[in-house]
């Protein structure tokens, strides 16, 4: 159960971070077509 929680949890976390970096890169790109 523990490790599943981890798990799930890093999953979260890396999705998180894709967006983030999506959004960053979209936003750059915008500022400077």
């Amino acid at each position: 159960m523990h490790f599943s929680l981890d798990e799930n949890k890093r999953k979260l976390v890396s999705y998180l971070s894709e967006k983030k970096v999506l959004r960053t890169s979209e936003t750059s790109t915008i500022e400077q077509p």
